[in-house]
């Protein structure tokens, strides 16, 4: 059930809200999207990078290549995925102090 903040005169001022509203300014947006591209890029490509360097240096063919590949790519993803929401957050309370 939603709190309701009560003024100092009783009346009710709707619910309370502890997060900061979402709305980003247009310089914020901008510089908040470049990161996460940059960072993504960085983190896709690293774990691209580290599945193809693992399976040559065990030498597993081609197949099990692709496999690390994806594997590492996978994992790259979800810490951009990470990383973009963290940003988004702290962007977002910044934003409002």
């Amino acid at each position: 059930m939603a709190e309701s903040a009560v003024s100092p005169s009783g009346q009710s001022n709707g619910p309370i809200n502890n997060r900061p509203n979402s709305k980003l300014g247009l310089r914020s947006l901008v510089t908040v999207v470049s990161t996460i591209v940059l960072v993504a890029t960085e983190f896709i490509a690293l774990g691209v990078a580290a599945g193809w360097a693992v399976a040559g240096l065990l030498e597993l063919g081609n197949a099990f290549e692709y496999v690390l590949m994806t594997a590492f790519g996978l994992i790259g993803l979800w810490a951009t995925v990470r990383f973009a929401r963290g940003a988004w957050r702290l962007e977002a309370e910044h934003q409002h102090t």
